[in-house]
């Protein structure tokens, strides 16, 4: 018996299909990053989260596409680990991935290196949201959709 194929319709959300979606980045630390104490603020490291973040959301759902249908990425939460001080001639590298969803919330895991090493992990829980209404897009209501461009 031949099983049948699956085809996928353009356009479709189809989020069993996207994950886990990586990004990597060097970081540069420059002086006006480093605190009282000699090494990176705190939120620097948010700052570096936030620049992972938007290369997964230009690459998953595009930017241009969510605010032209009215949607936004939003942080619900950061649970943050700093493991070891980073200093001001540290080259940090960052990697976050985007490993899923659930009832709506994006879950995206990063860690930042220096030389191999962790020195802080964070994981952040994100929704969509539609800015005209203010609600919370769950893939099956409201309209959006992927780019036809994405992969499935």
């Amino acid at each position: 018996m031949q099983q049948e194929k699956k085809t996928l319709q353009p356009n479709r959300f189809r989020m069993d299909n996207l994950f886990p979606v990586k990004a990597a980045l060097p970081f540069t630390v420059h002086t006006y990053d480093i605190d009282a104490a000699g090494h990176v603020n705190n939120v620097v490291y948010i700052r570096w989260l936030e620049d992972l973040r938007n290369l997964i959301v230009e690459g998953t759902f595009g930017f241009k596409h969510l605010i032209e249908t009215h949607h936004y990425l939003v942080v619900i939460s950061t649970e943050a680990k700093y493991r070891k001080q980073i200093s001001l001639f540290d080259r940090p590298e960052g990697e976050m991935t985007l490993t899923g969803v659930k009832h709506g919330i994006y879950e995206l895991r990063a860690v930042i290196t220096v030389n191999g090493r962790t020195s802080f992990s964070a994981v952040q829980k994100c929704v969509v949201i539609n800015t005209k209404t203010g609600t919370m897009f769950t893939g099956k209501t409201d309209g959006f959709k992927l780019p036809s461009e994405m992969p499935y």
